[in-house]
């Protein structure tokens, strides 16, 4: 596959990994490919997380998609699907992050949903792993399936999750960033975007 020999060299081989959607619904669909290539490399878990534009979780979504906390405390900022919840949207219209996340199957590991609304401590808490934190994720991959994590300014939702998952995480554990579709979201990559970016991280 495409991606395979760029996987291999994040080493996956006996590893609890994370591959996070940071943006929108087609994000969460490139999130799962990764994750199933993980576990073709040898991963031995992969949680798959869709990061949302909200500080925190209504009761009507934690019924709505029959979330749980998976830190048992009712209040955390990062919540687990179940998976297989038929997506009703529109037929012919893209879905939300958060309906094509709850219509996933994935028996890999746990699909998450991640508060992460700027301001919100959700992308943070996702990369302590706080509901396991004897055992944090060896290695993480965000993605991105438009681009304006790279096109965008700083206060795009994409590089908020980005920005605050990657200021708390372990940098002595790999993580990546992949990018399909660069441009897709509208936006133009340029040399003065690309020093934006390096002088934010």
């Amino acid at each position: 596959m495409f991606a395979d020999r760029w996987l291999v060299a994040l080493n996956p081989q006996g590893k609890n990994a994370l591959v996070l959607a940071t943006g929108g619904g087609a994000d969460i669909v490139l999130a799962q490919f990764v994750a199933q290539r993980l576990v073709s490399l040898g991963a031995i878990r992969v949680d798959i997380a869709q990061a949302l534009n909200k500080s925190d979780f209504t009761d009507e979504i934690v019924c709505q998609f029959h979330l749980t906390d998976p830190q048992g405390t009712g209040q955390g900022l990062v919540r687990r699907l179940p998976g297989g919840k038929p997506n009703d949207g529109e037929p012919g219209t893209r879905g939300n992050g958060i309906s094509m996340a709850a219509a996933m199957e994935w028996n890999e590991g746990d699909c998450l949903l991640v508060a992460a609304k700027k301001g919100s401590l959700g992308a943070a808490a996702l990369a302590r792993r706080e509901w396991e934190p004897t055992k944090p994720y060896d290695l993480a991959v965000a993605v991105d399936g438009g681009g304006d994590i790279l096109t965008g300014g700083p206060e795009e939702f994409d590089r908020v999750v980005l920005d605050v998952f990657q200021t708390v995480w372990d940098k002595t554990r790999p993580l990546a960033l992949l990018v399909v579709g660069l441009g897709a979201d509208g936006h133009i990559w340029s040399p003065e975007k690309a020093s934006e970016m390096e002088g934010s991280n």
